[in-house]
């Protein structure tokens, strides 16, 4: 966190100076009981209005301050908080295909949502209260100097005390707190996993799963928080006993020192105020603390990513070949696959049933899956030894998910690359969408929200469109034209296929048996 907050160290030095300005005229307003409570005794009623005045003047600088304070707080942590989201999106950018799906999407959304709505109360919020806490407690012993060294000593004293008493509850509470952040990832990942499966549910009358399921997990969510309550009530409660203890101590103090002539009678609201100002401050600073810190090593689980630019950047010149190529999967199955050689500028057609690697094959060809055994080149080059962006730069893919972004429609195409209109429309020319695109209300600048604005269909052709508007070397397919009726398929696949200089690699499950003559070959995967 001491990165973020010395990054923006200007804004925090200004916020600084205005917690010390608002501390400030706490502590003054204290002191000027003791000449109010003079003048009032004497008489002196000149004085004691003048002192009214001033009080008032201390008390309306209070409040501008306070004002601007917590405008500029709020300002700054949501900067502070953003600077941890970029940070985290960054090395999830920076992931390698595997390491990303080594983990679900939903915890990377909880990471920059749940997590962030921790940092931003549970740290941020807590280390301004520290901050806020240290500075009144400097002021406030500062104003008990000027009353009585003794008092001084026993407040010091007391309040160290109660400063050092609550450190035996750091590990619970940091347990107690690493247990919600663990509930709220899974509330979130199993929350999402069963909504995203409404239609299921609801055409086989099971909508109840719903409610049954996410409960269990929103309850395990409420326990652990109710268990840091708990973690947390302990302790404040230990704390409370202290505060009330030294506060009535040190106005046994004061009391006494006034009956001796030692301080006058107005001491002994100052000393209340002071004092009450005093504990109380470093109760919250206890409880700030310990709340911070339990919440503080939170970044801790987020992975530092580096971006592995060190395999090797070329363009495809010849050739993609295997030779002995076998995958293992997870649970030990091992897929083997026939040699193949892909020369540039043909085409080729690979088929199979379920079951016989198609989709792995796909994976293996962009280089997401990078553990095989045997070889697989990239002209003469291991895929394994291949940097995967350069790689990339080579292939434009059509897989089954046409994923659509929350973007408008140029946007969705381009992938925020600068293209042309004309480029953009000739594109959804061949993939046979410009008709739709063109009939909405904004045409190309029109929003999309998801894949459902979208029939399958239309998602697809989005997807065909921003292949052939990204013209690579290299197009990969998987099963890129099944959501479309068979006439639009057939004009899809021709428009790819007569593209004479692109290396064409088409995975399906079924070929239709008028496209086998307008591929090189065609291999069977079994």
């Amino acid at each position: 966190m001491k990165k973020y907050i010395l990054k923006h160290k200007g804004l925090n030095i200004l916020l600084l100076t205005i917690i010390i300005v608002i501390a400030t005229m706490q502590t003054s307003a204290s002191l000027l009981i003791i000449p109010l409570t003079s003048a009032l005794k004497s008489g002196e009623s000149l004085k004691f209005f003048k002192l009214i005045v001033v009080l008032g003047l201390l008390y309306l600088i209070w409040i501008i301050a306070n004002f601007f304070k917590i405008i500029l707080q709020a300002n700054i942590t949501q900067i502070q908080i953003n600077d941890i989201r970029n940070d985290i999106l960054v090395n999830i950018s920076n992931m390698d295909y595997q390491e990303f799906h080594s983990r679900k999407a939903e915890d990377y959304v909880s990471w920059i949502t749940n997590d962030m709505n921790m940092i931003e109360t549970e740290v941020f919020d807590n280390y301004y209260i520290i901050i806020e806490c240290i500075i009144e407690i400097i002021l406030t012993l500062f104003a008990f100097a000027q009353l009585n060294l003794i008092v001084l000593s026993s407040v010091f004293v007391l309040g160290t005390i109660m400063a050092i008493v609550p450190n035996i509850y750091n590990k619970k509470m940091k347990k107690a707190v690493s247990k919600i952040s663990e509930e709220n990832e899974e509330f979130t990942f199993i929350s999402n996993n069963y909504l995203t499966g409404f239609d299921l549910l609801f055409h086989n009358g099971r909508t109840l799963v719903i409610i049954t399921r996410i409960r269990k997990v929103y309850e395990k969510l409420k326990k652990a928080k109710i268990n840091q309550s708990k973690v947390q009530a302990s302790m404040m409660a230990s704390v409370l006993s202290l505060n009330v203890f030294a506060q009535l101590s040190t106005l046994s103090f004061t009391g006494y020192y006034i009956i001796q002539g030692s301080l006058a009678l107005g001491a002994f609201m100052t000393v209340s105020n002071l004092s009450s100002t005093f504990y109380n401050n470093i109760q919250s600073m206890i409880s700030a603390y310990s709340r911070a810190k339990a919440n503080g090593n939170i970044l801790d689980k987020y992975p530092v990513v580096e971006r592995d630019d060190l395999g090797i950047s070329k363009d495809f010149d010849n050739i993609i070949s295997s030779k002995n190529l076998t995958f293992k999967y997870n649970d030990k199955s091992t897929i083997t696959y026939p040699s193949f050689t892909f020369s540039k500028g043909k085409k080729y057609a690979l088929i199979g049933s379920s079951g016989s690697g198609k989709s792995t094959l796909f994976k293996l060809l962009i280089g997401d899956l990078r553990k095989y055994q045997g070889n697989l080149n990239f002209d003469n080059d291991s895929y394994s030894e291949l940097d995967v962006s350069s790689l990339h730069n080579n292939i434009s893919i059509v897989d089954q998910s046409s994923h659509i972004f929350s973007d408008t429609v140029r946007n969705n195409l381009t992938l925020g690359l600068e293209f042309t209109d004309q480029e953009i429309r000739e594109a959804t020319d061949k993939a046979q969408i410009t008709d739709y695109i063109e009939s909405l209300e904004n045409g190309y600048e029109t929003i999309l929200k998801d894949t459902g604005d979208l029939s399958g269909g239309q998602a697809q052709r989005i997807s065909l469109a921003r292949a052939l508007l990204f013209n690579r070397n290299i197009f990969l397919i998987d099963e890129g034209t099944s959501s479309l009726d068979k006439e639009n398929a057939r004009k899809v696949e021709d428009t790819i296929l007569k593209m004479k200089d692109k290396t064409v690699i088409m995975i399906t499950h079924h070929l239709r048996e008028e496209s086998k003559k307008d591929f090189d070959e065609v291999i069977e995967l079994s």
